[in-house]
Order: C-alpha cells, then structure tokens, then sequence
C-alpha cells in the first residue's frame, strides 16, 4: 500500500534526524520503486528535512538546493508548490520576511499569488500529507494511559484504532493513536449526529508527540468490507440480506450478538440491492448535510471511513483531513489530503499543486462528489471513472485523474449498473458526478431527499409518467381530457334522469305538451349549466395548466409560484364537484317550477310530482357531482400536480392539502355510498306505478360505488406518493413502519 509505505520511509527518516549527527543523507531513505511512490516520498521528505534544518540556522537549506540535488524535482521546469508554500511557511514561522516578487523570480513558472502569505502565516498551516510519529510499537494487549488495547480494528495513515476498555469508565472505546497534529477532535466535538461517531475526549502523548482520541465504538465492521463483498458476489445475489452479513460476520469475529428486535435490520433484510443502497446513502447524505451546516467538511470520504453499526447504520467517521470554520486554524488550507480514488475535480486540482489558496473556495459540493464515487462503487463493485489501476501519486497520474474526473460519464459506464437500479438513482449518481460543481446538487440536504424519493416507487411512477399510450396522451393535453373529466359523469346521468322523467313522471301529466315544454328546457337549461361549469374549470385550470407547462419545460421555473399551483390542483375536483351538485340542485326545483307555468293546465304538477322530479335529480345529480370529483381528482393527481411539485424541499402547506384531499376522498366515497339508501328513502314519498327505475338508479348507485372505491385507493395512493414527495422522511417513516409490521 503508498501510503503504508511512505509512512515507514517518513518514520525512518524522522527517526534518524532524531538521532543526529551527523545529518541524514536524505537520497538514503528514497525508495529506489515504483517512480511514483519515489516522487511522492521525495516531496515529502524534502518538507520533513526543510522543517527540521531551519530549526538550526547553520543547517538550513533552500529549495534551489534541493534541486540541485534532485534534478526531477523541477524536471518540467516547474517545482511542485507544495515545496514553495512549505519553504514559505517555515521562513515566515522563523521571522523571515516573505515577498511574492522574489518567489515569482526564483520560480517563475509556478503561479505564486500575494494570498498565499495568508495561508502560510497560519500557525496550523501544513503542505505535509502526513507526519508519522511511531505507531508499530502499539499492539493489542498493552495498556496506553487509561486505556487495555484489545484488538486492532484498522490501521491508515494518520494513525491506528483499537478497540479498547477504557480502565476508569469500565466501558469499551474505539482508541485512535495518530499524530499530534490535525484538528480531527475539535471538529468533531462540534457535532452530534446518529450517523457520525461520537467523540468522548482525547488525551495527548507528548513525550511521543501522540494524542489518544476515544471514541463511540462501532461494532460492524466499514463499508470497504461490504464494497469487497460486493465484488464478489453476483448481481442477482445481492440484496439488503448481503449488508447485514457482512455487519454479521464482523460481530461474529468479536464474539457479538446481531439485535434480534431491530426494526431497521428487518427493514434491510426485505430491500432489493440499489434501495439499500439509497437507504445507506440517504444515511450519509444526512450526516454530511449536519456536518456542512456547521462549517465542517469531510474531504475524505470513502469506503474505509464509514463504520456500520450492527443494525446496519452508517457512521461517519475519520475527520483528521476535515476543515472547520468554527475551529481556530481549521480552515480548508490549514491541513490538506485526502484519499485520491475518491477525490472531486477541484480536490484533486488543488492536490497537484495549481494553487494551494484554492483550498479555501472548496465547500460542500466537494464531498457530495466523493459521496457519489463512494454510492456507485457500493452499488455496482467498481468506481465510475476505471481509474482502480492508478494508485500512483505521480503528477502524471494525478493528472489523468483529475482529467478523467473533468469529463461527463460515458455511456458504457453505466452498463455496470444492476437492472433494477431505479432511474432516479441513476440521475442522482449523475448529478453527483458533475464534472463542474456549480452543476452538482447544492446541499446534502437535497441529495438526502432524492435517496429517499429513490425508495418510493410509487413516487416514481408519479413523476414519470409514460410517454406511449392513453395516460401519456393523457398528459400532453391537460385541459381538453380535464373538461372530458368534469363532462363526462354529468352526461350519463343528464341522460338517465331526462330519461326516467319521461318514463315516471311526465308521462302521467294529462298535457299533450308536456314533451315539447320538457324538450325545450332540456335544450336551454343543460347547456346554460353546462356553459357555467366548464368555465368555472377553465377559469381555475387555466392558470394551473400554464405552470405545468413552464415546469416541464424547465422544471426550475417558478419553484415558489409552482407550490401555490399545485395546491390550486387539489381543488379543482372539489370546486367542479360543488358546482355540479349546485347546477343539479337548482335544475331539480327549475323544471317543475317551467313546467308548472308552461303547461297552461288548471292543475299542472302536484305535491307527489315535485318531490319525485327533485328526488331523480337529487340521486342523478350526486352520483354526477362525486363521480366527477373522482375523475377530475384522478386527472389533476395524474397529469397536474407532479409537474408542480419540488422534492427538494419540504413544503407544509401542500402537506397540510394533500390530507384535507384525502379526508374529502373518503367523505365522497361514503357520499356514492349514500345513493342506494336515499333512493330507498324517497321511494315511499313518491308511489309510482313502475317503480323499477328505482331500483336502476340503485344498481347504478351500487356500480358507482364500486368505481368510486377504486379511484378513491388509486386517489389515495397518489396523495401518499405526493405527501412522501413534499415531506420525504414523514412518508418514508410510514412506508418502514407498514412494511414491518
């Protein structure tokens, strides 16, 4: 491994200044292979042996005789400006002036700028990647302070883990024994979060130049271990059940007991592979989004630093190259690494050199890119940009990286994705791995949002609807089939009830002009009351109508305008549904009352005829006014508000409006219910001699029910899909909480 060998070349060269004189031949602790691990030690030893010479004024040396020693270090006629800033720094910290003028005539092929000297006068400023105390000497069974080393549990650059009993509190730490360097403890003693491992303290090794940083211990093993398992398992074979192995075998190593009542393992164990792999990266997500909220950035984020609790929770952990801005010296440029397969474009620019006060422009986009190396390599084995091969620090190779990172993913990078991977997770890998961060997500709050979305797939199948077929004809013309909608129910039951009133009632009024009187009216009144309906939904669509346009055409548009739209949808059934069962109650007492005058009969219509024209138009007209609601409902959920609907952000009121539209929906499924009782009711009061036309209206009353309950569940459906869209974590409670039980 690099970096365990560089570690070992730096300590042997540490351990040999400590020992002086005579001074240590740097060239002697130079690894002779592979070149690139040459070139990186190289660098980094000329850091340690410039530290250490400007202690003593009579040894110190600087960079132009470094190069004379080592001719590749400006090979390409430019020097690494690690060295420059490292020199600049240690002049500036021995009471030397520094002007940029004579950096830019001794290198002028680096771009050195005035505000570097910021950086450099930092007192926690570093360009070292790494300063290695004497970690080999710690194994498990020693005692360290207050602390029983009982296993090691990993090993990197900056340090070594064990689990250890921590003596006074009699209770078991994760004991990290790294450097006494760094800002790792301060950093994260400024969160606390369930998904980011809890520091208790730390307590420095002076004498050893350590510090002991005890922590919360996290029993199941890192990610790394489940991206390996991964890799060798089939794609089909993998499942949630595969995370919670991998958590399993490593508590089996350690004599532990996976939780038998954990809701969350049960959850994990019925997920397909790609929805525990949203599942764990709306985890993370949520983690780093509490991170940035407190001007903490991870910039290491990779398989190895994430720890797995035994109910199958990501913890972030491994802060040592973390930046701080509530932390005195923590800021971006004070301490600068990271892993190189997981770094961002601009991470990795900076990395090379280009210009070190870059550092402090990176901000929470960078490590929402390393989020999306680390979710795609977790989802499919392999990371996206085939750099596995490259491990070499070399500026040759850092620059095919970073080069690589600067282009979009070609198409056959995403033929590694399993077949059931959901295609909004594939959007979000994709926008996490923008090449130019200003086109990344902004938050990690947003990118936890659209992880979560990933584990809806009735939200899915809301948001994208199909593009063939009656539903995608459905959503092309939003107005034409939403008149259709409101129409429809209202023509089936005009022409049951004009035709039951001149079977029942009609025909039994001694007027040889009855029919034409009724013909007329049917001539003027329904279209009248069909003209005020239709524009009425006009009225309240259109504006409705035009934002779902302006969203799909560009779905930024108008995020805010868009919410007060999309609640507007919600209402177009009820208020459509309103004004048919107006227009059907006015029509019940206007006919009789036209007919009454029109007949020119000395009796005209009695009692019994009035009560049995407003009865018929009473039971028509609130099969009509329901049965529309249903359908203009259906549409509007349909084909309307998706379009309307941002899932970046909660939103309250829509929220609070898609449960009055539920309540209403099971309101007017009991209403259909209601007709066959009221068609029993109103039998008695009116004697007919037929009474089978009763009886019909009932049978349609009991087939509109039937109906009804079916757009009502598809109704309610849409509205959990769309609750779960405006308030992800309130309906993904409600979908782990259904499916548990």
């Amino acid at each position: 491994m690099v970096w365990q060998q560089l570690q070992e070349c730096l300590e042997a060269f540490c351990n040999a200044w400590d020992a002086v004189p005579p001074l240590p031949a740097l060239r002697a602790f130079l690894p002779a292979s592979p070149p690139t691990l040459r070139w990186l030690a190289l660098i980094e030893l000329v850091k340690v042996d410039m530290e250490r010479r400007w202690a003593h004024p009579e040894w110190r040396w600087r960079l132009e005789q470094y190069v004379a020693e080592f001719p590749e270090l400006m090979a390409d006629g430019r020097l690494a400006d690690d060295l420059i800033y490292e020199e600049m720094h240690i002049r500036r910290q021995s009471g030397e002036t520094i002007l940029v003028d004579e950096y830019a005539a001794r290198f002028p092929r680096n771009a050195v700028r005035q505000s570097c000297l910021s950086v450099t006068d930092k007192p926690g400023f570093t360009s070292a990647l790494c300063r290695v105390p004497k970690l080999d000497e710690f194994e498990a069974g020693q005692c360290v302070d207050d602390f029983d080393l009982l296993t090691r549990l990993g090993r990197g650059a900056f340090g070594s883990v064990f689990l250890a009993r921590q003596r006074s509190l009699g209770r078991l730490v994760a004991l990290k024994i790294a450097a006494d360097h760094g800002i790792e403890t301060q950093t994260l003693a400024q969160l606390d979060h369930s998904n980011i491992v809890r520091v208790y303290d730390q307590r420095p090794l002076s004498d050893r130049r350590l510090q002991l940083i005890y922590m919360q211990y996290v029993p199941g093993g890192t990610l790394e271990g489940v991206v390996q398992r991964v890799r060798q398992t089939p794609v089909g074979e993998r499942s949630g059940k595969l995370l919670l192995e991998c958590i399993d075998r490593r508590l089996q190593e350690r004599s532990e007991s996976p939780p038998v009542d954990s809701l969350t393992r049960q959850y994990l164990a019925q997920r397909s592979w790609p929805e525990t792999v949203c599942w764990l990266g709306a985890r993370i997500a949520e983690a780093l989004a509490h991170a940035h909220s407190r001007g903490v950035l991870h910039r290491d984020l990779k398989p190895a630093n994430v720890l797995l609790a035994a109910d199958g929770q990501p913890n972030l952990a491994d802060f040592n190259v973390s930046s701080c801005a509530a932390v005195p010296g923590g800021g971006a440029a004070a301490f600068f690494g990271g892993s190189l397969a997981y770094m961002s474009p601009e991470q990795m620019e900076v990395f090379l050199g280009a210009d070190r006060t870059l550092a402090d422009s990176l901000d929470e986009r960078s490590d929402l890119f390393t989020l999306g190396i680390l979710m795609w390599e977790l989802l499919t084995g392999q990371r996206p940009f085939g750099d596995a091969g490259i491990c070499e620090p070399s500026p040759t190779s850092l620059g095919r990286l970073a080069a690589r990172r600067r282009q979009p993913l070609d198409s056959s990078t995403f033929r590694s994705l399993p077949a059931d991977c959901p295609a909004r997770l594939i959007e979000v890998l994709q926008s996490l791995l923008q090449p130019i961060r200003e086109q990344r997500p902004a938050s990690a709050d947003g990118v936890k949002r659209q992880f979560e979305l990933c584990l809806r797939p009735d939200v899915e199948r809301l948001a994208r609807p199909q593009r063939f077929g009656f539903l995608a004809a459905v959503g092309r013309h939003p107005l034409p089939f939403l008149i259709v909608a409101a129409v429809v129910s209202n023509l089936v039951m005009c022409a049951l009830n004009i035709a039951y009133n001149m079977e029942e009632i009609l025909r039994h009024v001694e007027d040889r002009n009855v029919s034409s009187v009724f013909e007329t009216q049917v001539v003027v009144i329904n279209p009248i009351a069909y003209l005020i309906g239709i524009g009425t939904l006009v009225a309240l669509a259109w504006p409705v109508v035009k934002s779902v346009k302006r969203r799909t055409s560009n779905p930024s548009t108008d995020v805010a305008g868009s919410s007060r739209y999309a609640q507007r949808s919600l209402l177009l059934g009820r208020i459509v549904a309103l004004v048919s069962g107006i227009e059907w109650t006015v029509s019940g007492l206007v006919f009789p009352v036209w007919l009454q005058f029109a007949l020119g009969t000395p009796t005209g219509l009695d009692a019994r005829q009035y009560v049995h024209f407003f009865g018929s138009q009473a039971v028509c007209g609130l099969l009509a006014a329901t049965m529309t609601f249903f359908l203009v409902t259906w549409y509007s959920l349909r084909a309307l508000t998706p379009a309307l609907v941002d899932p970046n952000h909660d939103d309250p009121q829509m929220w609070l409006a898609l449960n009055r539209l539920s309540l209403e929906t099971v309101g007017y499924t009991r209403a259909t219910f209601a007709v066959v009782p009221i068609a029993l009711l109103l039998m008695p009061l009116v004697r007919t001699e037929s009474r089978w036309t009763f009886f019909a209206l009932g049978l349609v009353g009991l087939l509109a029910w039937r109906l009804a309950y079916v757009m009502a569940g598809y109704i309610q459906r849409s509205i959990a899909a769309l609750k779960a869209a405006v308030n992800v974590q309130a309906g993904l409670g409600d979908v782990q909480r259904r499916e548990t039980f």
